[in-house]
């Protein structure tokens, strides 16, 4: 059964196998700073995926629930459980290079 965090969480992409958080805060420079490049990335290589944006000053009971302790985060669910997550200092590449065998299999071309 979908725990409340959870559903919370998911808000508009429910029924999706796999979906993208992006964890960030206003006041977190390199949130700020990976935000569009992250968007860019995944609108450009992986457009099936939904992203769902998570402010963390607005969900933190929710985010405490999932032992997100600080941000940036990216974390990737697949049929409601965890199978990436990077914080902090994170290279996009490393992230394009482990969700990119996961898309070919849930998004065949």
């Amino acid at each position: 059964m979908e725990k409340e965090w959870f559903a919370q969480l998911r808000g508009k992409h429910e029924g999706s196998k796999v979906e993208l958080f992006y964890i960030w805060e206003e006041g977190c420079g390199v949130c700020v700073a990976l935000k569009p490049k992250l968007l860019a990335l995944m609108e450009k290589q992986f457009p099936a995926f939904p992203v769902r944006q998570v402010k963390a000053s607005e969900h933190r009971l929710s985010l405490a629930q999932l032992g997100v302790l600080t941000v940036p985060l990216i974390l990737v669910l697949v049929e409601e459980r965890e199978y990436y997550r990077a914080n902090g200092l994170m290279s996009l590449s490393e992230f394009r290079e482990r969700i990119r065998p996961l898309y070919e299999a849930y998004y065949p071309a």
